[in-house]
C-alpha cells in the first residue's frame, strides 16, 4: 500500500513539474521580431493616469464603432470600454483613472480577429503610469493696485508631474497671516501640470508681519507636506527686499524692493556691478539690471541712495550684496526650422550647445522607397512609426570643444552630413542629438554612481519587438523620483527624456534641389510648379508622379516647370525626380499654407448661379428704412429672362415677417426697401432672397444703443510692453455701475497686433525699423476666463507674433465682460509693444 501511495505521489510530482515547466515557457512579453508586420504602434512607456490605451494595426481588421469582447485583457484589471475607433485603431477608454505609479500588462488575443501562426495568437505589451509628485515655487510679492499700497498679492506656482484636476489641486495649499486665513485664487494650464496661485488681500500694516504657506499633497496622493514663511514689510519702510542672479537665456540681476518703483527715474550710477555698463528695466517693485558682458561666479552688486518709489520715498542708504551666477545647464539644439538641405559639395547641419564638450549623434535612415509609406502618417519632419520604414545607421560621439571660454556660452557648430547623402540621395535622415554626464562640463560633486548612457541601437543588435514602436524616449529607464530631479544636471534624470524633454532632440533632413508648389481644385485638377531651391528658377525635364493614399500611381508627366493633371481621384503625394535628385510633397488639408488671415475661401457655386446681398450700413435702429440690394451672377444664363426674384424677411425667432418684391431692378441688381417702426423687435433678422430654387441670405442687425452696465478695469502694469514681459500677466477687475462686484461673470480679452513706426525722442532722425521684414497687420489672439467672487481675474497673455516684426508693435486690447443674459460691456485701449532688434 505504501509503495502504491509513493508511486502516485511521484507521478503527481512529475506532472506538477511538467506543468510548471510548461507555464514558465510562456512568454510574459511579446518578443517575436516580426510583430511589426501586424502591429504598427501601441501604448508604451510612461503614461498619464487618464491615458487611453491604443493598439494600431497594420491592416484593416476592425469595424469602426464596434465594441469587441474578450479581445483585450489588462493586468491589474481596469474597467472601461473597448472600441474600434477606426478599422485599424483599437482604443480602450478606462472608466476610472489608472492607479498611479503602477506597471500594467496588456494582452491582445489576435486569434479572435486574425488568422496568424500559433506563436502570434497573443500580443503582450506593458506600460507604466506616472508617479504623482509636486513642487511649489513662490515667485513674488507685489502691490496689485498702486492706489492701495496696503493690499498686496503673493504669487506662486504649483507644478505636478501628472495632469491633475483643479479641485484637488486647490485643496493642497493654505495661507494665513497673523492667524487669519487668506483667499487663494487659481488658474490652471491646459495640460493640467502648471497651476498658478495668487494669495489675495495680504495686509501690509504699520508693523512687520508674516504670511505662512502650508501645503499637504494628500489630495493628489503625494506625501509631500511643509510650510514656508514670507515676510511682509511695514508701510513705513521703503527698503531693499532681495538681490538675486537670474541665469537664463538673457542673464541679469533682479533687484526687488518693498514698494512699487517710479518707472520714470534714471538709475544710471545708482546701481553698479564691477564697473560693467548696465541697462535697466523697471517693473512694478523690481529692477532688472542687464550687464553688457557675461558675468560668472560671485559678483558684488552696489546699490546707492536715490532710488525712488512711486510714492516718492527714497532709498537712503548704500547697500552691497553678493550674488552667484551659476553655470548654465548643458543643452544642445538644432538651429533654424528647416528640413530640406539644397544640394552642394559640402552639406552641414548647424547645431548649438552650451556646457558640453561632446555630444552623441545618432542617425536613423528612412529609405527612399519607403518614404510614401512614411508620409502616410507623417509630414517630412514627422517621427511616427519610423521603424517600419527605416533603421539606425550608427551612433557616434562628436567632440565639440574643451575650452571653457567656448563651452560656457551658446556656441554654434557645424555637423558635416555630406557622406550620408552620397549613397542614397532620396532618403530622409533623422539626426538625434543626446548627451550624458560624461559629455557635460557642468561642475558636479564627485560621485561613485556609474553614468547612465544612451540605450543601445536595437536593430543593430537583433533587438526586441518593442523597437518597432520606438520613439526617442524608448530604452531610457523611468526613474521613480526623476521628476523631482529633472532640472539637476548632476542627476541622471536631467539626461533622461522621460523627465527632461530637452535631453534628446531629433530632426529629419532631406537633401534636394527640387522645390514643389501645388494648387488643388475641388474637381481634383492639380497644378504643379517645380523650381530650383538655390535660384528659384523654373526647372524643366523633371519627372512628376502623382500617387493616391494607397500609393497607387494616378498620373505622371515630364514638365517644363509647370504641370497640370486632371485626376479621377484625390491625390495624396507628389514625387519629383531629376536624375538622382528626389523631392516630395504631401498633399493634405493640414499641410496647406494657412490663409486664415485673409478671406479667400470663397463659396461653392450652386447650379452655376451666385448671389450677394448688401446694405448701405451694417446696423439699423428701430424705425429706420432698410435699403438692401441683391446682385445676381448668372454667367451661364441658367435662368430665363424676367425670372422672379423675391425677398423674405424673418424675425430673430425665425418667423416670417413679410415677403417683398424688388422696388426696382437694373440688369441683375435688385433693390428692396424694408420699412420698420420704432417698436420693432431688436436683434438679428434674416433677409433671404429666393431665385431659381436657390436661397441667398444675410443677417440684418436692428439694435438700439445699449450703454455699458459694467465698469471694466484691465491693467497690464506696463507703460511699454517688451519681450521680457512675455507671457504678459495682466489684471482684470469688473463691477456693476451701482458698485457691486461682477462676481463669476465670464470674460474674454482679444489682443490685436499691428506694426507701428519705431521712434525714440533722443534720435528723431534715425530709422529703427527693419525694411527687410514684412509689417504685421491685424494678428489676433484671444484669452477667455471667468471672474472670481470679487469680480477679479489674472489674465495670462502670449503676445508673441507668428513672424518677426520690422520694429515696434501696437497691442490693442479689447476686453468684454458678459452678463448672464449674454449682453456684454466693452473696454478698449492700446499700448506700445517694443521687441528687440
Amino acid at each position: 500500500m505504501k509503495k502504491i501511495i509513493c508511486l502516485i505521489l511521484l507521478v503527481l510530482l512529475i506532472g506538477g513539474l511538467a506543468a510548471c515547466k510548461k507555464e514558465k515557457a510562456r512568454p510574459e512579453v511579446s518578443m517575436e521580431p516580426d510583430w511589426y508586420k501586424y502591429i504598427s504602434a501601441h501604448t508604451s512607456g510612461t503614461v498619464p493616469r487618464r491615458a487611453r490605451i491604443r493598439v494600431v494595426f497594420v491592416s484593416e481588421v476592425g469595424r469602426p464603432g464596434e465594441e469587441p469582447s474578450g479581445l483585450l485583457e489588462i493586468t491589474p484589471s481596469v474597467p472601461g470600454k473597448l472600441e474600434w475607433v477606426t478599422n485599424r485603431i483599437l482604443m480602450f477608454a478606462p472608466a476610472t483613472e489608472l492607479k498611479p505609479d503602477t506597471q500594467y500588462t496588456a494582452t491582445v488575443h489576435l486569434n479572435k480577429i486574425m488568422k496568424l501562426p500559433k506563436e502570434y495568437v497573443r500580443f503582450v505589451f506593458s506600460f507604466r503610469t506616472i508617479k504623482p509628485q509636486m513642487e511649489i515655487n513662490i515667485e513674488e510679492l507685489y502691490t496689485e493696485d498702486y492706489s492701495r499700497p496696503e493690499i498686496m498679492t503673493l504669487k506662486g506656482q504649483l507644478l505636478t508631474s501628472d495632469k491633475e484636476e483643479p479641485a484637488p489641486v486647490e485643496k493642497v495649499l493654505q495661507a494665513e497671516q497673523e492667524g487669519k486665513n487668506l483667499e487663494i485664487s487659481w488658474s490652471h494650464s491646459g495640460d493640467g501640470t502648471n497651476h498658478y496661485f495668487s494669495v489675495k488681500n495680504v495686509i501690509r500694516g504699520e508693523e512687520p508681519s508674516t504670511v505662512k504657506l502650508k501645503w499637504d499633497g494628500h489630495p493628489l496622493n503625494v506625501s509631500d507636506q511643509g510650510e514656508r514663511q514670507v515676510g511682509i514689510p511695514p508701510l513705513s519702510q521703503f527698503d531693499l527686499a532681495s538681490v538675486i542672479a537670474v541665469s537664463e537665456a538673457n542673464p541679469h540681476i533682479l533687484i526687488r524692493f518693498t514698494d512699487v518703483l517710479d518707472r520714470n527715474q534714471n538709475l544710471k550710477g545708482l546701481i553698479q556691478v564691477e564697473n560693467t555698463p548696465l541697462t535697466f528695466e523697471i517693473e512694478q517693485h523690481m529692477i532688472r539690471a542687464y550687464p553688457s558682458r557675461p558675468l560668472r561666479g560671485t559678483v558684488e552688486v552696489k546699490i546707492f541712495p536715490g532710488i525712488r518709489s512711486l510714492a516718492r520715498r527714497t532709498f537712503n542708504r548704500e547697500e552691497t550684496r553678493s550674488v552667484v551666477f551659476g553655470m548654465p545647464p548643458p543643452r544642445v539644439r538644432f538651429v533654424g526650422q528647416g528640413t530640406i538641405l539644397p544640394r552642394k559639395d559640402r552639406l552641414t547641419v548647424p547645431i548649438e550647445a552650451i556646457n558640453l564638450r561632446s555630444v552623441q549623434v545618432t542617425v536613423f535612415q528612412i529609405f527612399s522607397h519607403n518614404i510614401p509609406q512614411f508620409l502616410q502618417v507623417n509630414r517630412l519632419a514627422g517621427s511616427r512609426e519610423l521603424a517600419r520604414v527605416g533603421r539606425y545607421l550608427w551612433r557616434k560621439t562628436i567632440k565639440l570643444s574643451d575650452d571653457p571660454e567656448v563651452t560656457s556660452r551658446w556656441t554654434r557648430y557645424d555637423l558635416d552630413v555630406t557622406p550620408l547623402f552620397q549613397e542614397d540621395q532620396g532618403s530622409i535622415y533623422r539626426l538625434i542629438l543626446s548627451f550624458n554626464r560624461n559629455n557635460s562640463t557642468y561642475s558636479c560633486p564627485e560621485s561613485d554612481q556609474p553614468v547612465r548612457t544612451e540605450p543601445p541601437l536595437k536593430d543593430q543588435e537583433g533587438g526586441e519587438s518593442e523597437y518597432y514602436y520606438w520613439d526617442e524616449t524608448y530604452g531610457y529607464p523611468y526613474l521613480p523620483d526623476g521628476w523631482l530631479h529633472r532640472n539637476d544636471p548632476c542627476h541622471d534624470a536631467y539626461y533622461n527624456p522621460h523627465h527632461n524633454p530637452q535631453a534628446v532632440v531629433g530632426r529629419n533632413f532631406l537633401s534636394s534641389n527640387l522645390g514643389l508648389v501645388a494648387k488643388l481644385e475641388k474637381n481634383n485638377r492639380l497644378h504643379l510648379v517645380v523650381t530650383d531651391l538655390r535660384t528659384a528658377q523654373l526647372l524643366s525635364g523633371v519627372r512628376l508622379e502623382v500617387f493616391n493614399f494607397q500609393q497607387q500611381l494616378l498620373a505622371s508627366a515630364d514638365g517644363n516647370g509647370f504641370a497640370l493633371f486632371e485626376l479621377a481621384q484625390k491625390p495624396f503625394l507628389v514625387v519629383a525626380r531629376s536624375g538622382r535628385d528626389l523631392g516630395y510633397l504631401r498633399l493634405g488639408v493640414e499641410t496647406a499654407l494657412s490663409l486664415s488671415s485673409f478671406d479667400v475661401g470663397g463659396e461653392t457655386v450652386k447650379k452655376g448661379i451666385k448671389g450677394f446681398i448688401y446694405g448701405e450700413r451694417g446696423v439699423w435702429r428701430p424705425g429706420d428704412d432698410l435699403y438692401l440690394t441683391f446682385v445676381l451672377f448668372d454667367r451661364e444664363k441658367q435662368l430665363p429672362a424676367d425670372h422672379p426674384v423675391v425677398m423674405e424677411f424673418y424675425s430673430p425667432q425665425g418667423q416670417l415677417d413679410r415677403t417683398l418684391k424688388p422696388l426696382k431692378s437694373l440688369g441683375n441688381f435688385y433693390a428692396f426697401k424694408i420699412e420698420t417702426d420704432e417698436k420693432i423687435q431688436t436683434g438679428a433678422w434674416q433677409a433671404r432672397v429666393l431665385v431659381g430654387g436657390l436661397t441667398f441670405s444675410r443677417t440684418v442687425r436692428i439694435e438700439t444703443v445699449v450703454p455699458n452696465r459694467l465698469k471694466i478695469d484691465f491693467q497690464t502694469g506696463k507703460e511699454v510692453i517688451t519681450s521680457k514681459d512675455l507671457p504678459l500677466q495682466a489684471s482684470l477687475s469688473s463691477q456693476w455701475l451701482h458698485g457691486a462686484p461682477a462676481s463669476n461673470l465670464k470674460f474674454d480679452v482679444t489682443v490685436r497686433l499691428s506694426s507701428r513706426r519705431t521712434t525714440f525722442p533722443q534720435h528723431p532722425d534715425f530709422v529703427f525699423d527693419d525694411p527687410s521684414r514684412e509689417s504685421i497687420s491685424g494678428e489676433e489672439s484671444q484669452v477667455k476666463g471667468q471672474l472670481d467672487q470679487q469680480g477679479r481675474a489674472q489674465v495670462k497673455l502670449d503676445l508673441e507674433p507668428s513672424a518677426a516684426a520690422p520694429g515696434s508693435l501696437e497691442a490693442a486690447f479689447v476686453t468684454r465682460v458678459f452678463e448672464e443674459s449674454g449682453d456684454f460691456s466693452l473696454d478698449t485701449f492700446s499700448q506700445v509693444f517694443q521687441r528687440p532688434w
